[in-house]
């Protein structure tokens, strides 16, 4: 019995594998890559230069490619210390052309073409698009760029082993200065002991440096009790909620918006959707947005809401028992 288990576990491990393999094989080698911006609304909006890189890193962002601009390339050794901000704005200045550029802009576009051919990357130049007035036209400022594909295998083994991620209290990049990165546990759950009084006894799990604020928590949702420490990422979808991790959007509620009076970490209170149990952190997101600023005390802004349909993964669940219950309510009378 133990080694028939074991047999069957390993055929379908294999099996899975494979499939995956073979359906990376076909998306990211057999059809054509620009089909990814048939439903962009971005797209058809960038003309010129602009809309090249726009591809290239929108590639990047769904895993064809490894792409890194020039800019970033430059600015990244004025971060590192290794050329000082006058050298770093000369350098990142490129002409219109070639034989335009200053003496520092063209050492450093040869130090940046020669690192990155050297590891096999393809680099790209595209000169500036200017009309016959010799002005840039929307979308033509001259770029610099490297690419390389990433190869199937290696896109494969990233997958299985990004495919269970555990939120920590390093998840959030070191640079960034969140305070003291800790988790805390508490028996009374802030969301429901606002005021001070009446304690609700809701054990929860906060963190901070973590991904997820809220990493176990109790709510009146089934199954009630949840947990952020283990998430599961299947990739990004393409086209329904671009860009939003697949397993994200197979579990996130549908429907219409169920408001109810909420009170921020500020104590801003309004009538709001938002579940504060799912925020994440979003560098930057607070002093960008007034209404971040308003309702947050940091950056875990990013939070889903309450919506009164289920789930794509909960509506596929209650088809799939009504779909057997049927079955046999009608199969068996019909079979007997």
């Amino acid at each position: 019995m133990g080694k028939y288990l074991v047999k069957r576990l390993l055929h379908g491990a294999v099996s899975v594998i494979c499939a995956v393999l073979l359906i990376m094989i076909l998306v990211y080698t057999l059809m054509d890559r620009t089909k990814i911006f048939a439903m962009d609304p971005n797209f058809t909006k960038i003309t010129g230069n602009s809309k090249t890189t726009y591809m290239y890193s929108r590639w990047e962002a769904y895993g064809y490619l490894d792409y890194v601009p020039y800019a970033d390339y430059v600015n990244k050794l004025a971060t590192g210390g290794e050329i000082d901000e006058d050298t770093r704005a000369a350098a990142v200045a490129i002409g219109r052309t070639p034989d335009k550029d200053s003496e520092t802009a063209a050492e450093y576009v040869k130090k940046f073409t020669e690192t990155y051919e050297a590891q096999g990357y393809t680099v790209t130049r595209l000169d500036a698009v200017v009309n016959k007035r010799g002005r840039l036209q929307d979308g033509g400022q001259q770029v610099i760029f490297a690419s390389k594909d990433v190869p199937v295998f290696s896109r494969l083994w990233d997958y299985f082993t990004n495919f269970i991620r555990f939120d920590n209290i390093h998840s959030v990049p070191a640079e960034n200065d969140i305070g003291e990165r800790k988790l805390t546990f508490t028996l009374y759950d802030p969301l429901y002991n606002q005021d001070g009084q009446n304690k609700v006894f809701s054990p929860a799990i906060l963190g901070n440096g973590t991904t997820h604020r809220y990493l176990l928590y109790f709510d009146g949702q089934f199954p009630y009790l949840h947990q952020n420490f283990l998430t599961l990422h299947l990739g990004a979808s393409y086209t329904v909620n671009a860009g939003v991790d697949v397993f994200d959007t197979m579990t996130s509620s549908q429907g219409t918006y169920i408001q109810s009076p909420l009170t921020y970490p500020t104590g801003h209170t309004e009538m709001s959707a938002d579940d504060l149990h799912t925020a994440t952190y979003t560098a930057g997101s607070r002093e960008a947005s007034s209404l971040n600023l308003d309702r947050f005390v940091d950056d875990y802004t990013n939070v889903n809401t309450f919506k009164f349909g289920f789930s794509k993964m909960g509506y596929s669940f209650i088809m799939g028992i009504l779909s057997v219950i049927m079955a046999y309510v009608l199969g068996l009378p019909i079979g007997l």
